[in-house]
């Protein structure tokens, strides 16, 4: 997972509890905005094709400046120190913008293969609202 991770309390206890309420502690958690800064509106897409070129490369990048995550949060696997060496097929690229529109943009290397019908790291469709059903989150 790239996260948003903009260093903001409210936004980030709710995007560690919304990472952790999805896919526990398994899954390796980065962010880039501090290789970047947060580039607002361009966020999204230079982060997208940072994240593509991570799973291209075979390694995911430590988020900048992260020594010792907040223990009041979740307990995520945070990439910390130095790059990880990594190949992975699929990735998810968080970014929220102003206003709440939020998109968690998952990314595939185009070789996933998962049983017909399913895919391991998005949660149940509902078919009648066409919404994706994750388990309700805290939000301060």
């Amino acid at each position: 997972v790239n996260a948003h991770a903009t260093a903001t309390l409210n936004g980030d206890e709710a995007e560690a509890e919304a990472i952790y309420r999805v896919y526990g502690s398994h899954v390796p958690v980065t962010a880039l905005k501090g290789y970047t800064g947060h580039t607002l509106g361009a966020s999204g897409a230079i982060e997208a094709i940072a994240t593509v070129l991570m799973m291209r490369e075979g390694f995911m990048a430590p988020t900048l400046n992260l020594e010792n995550p907040d223990p009041h949060l979740p307990s995520l696997n945070h990439v910390m120190g130095s790059p990880v060496d990594r190949r992975f097929q699929v990735a998810m690229n968080n970014n929220f913008a102003f206003g709440g529109i939020n998109t968690g943009l998952i990314l595939s290397d185009g070789l996933v293969k998962t049983p017909k019908g399913s895919f391991p790291l998005i949660p149940p469709l509902d078919r009648t609202s066409r919404q994706t059903t994750f388990p309700p989150c805290r939000v301060p």
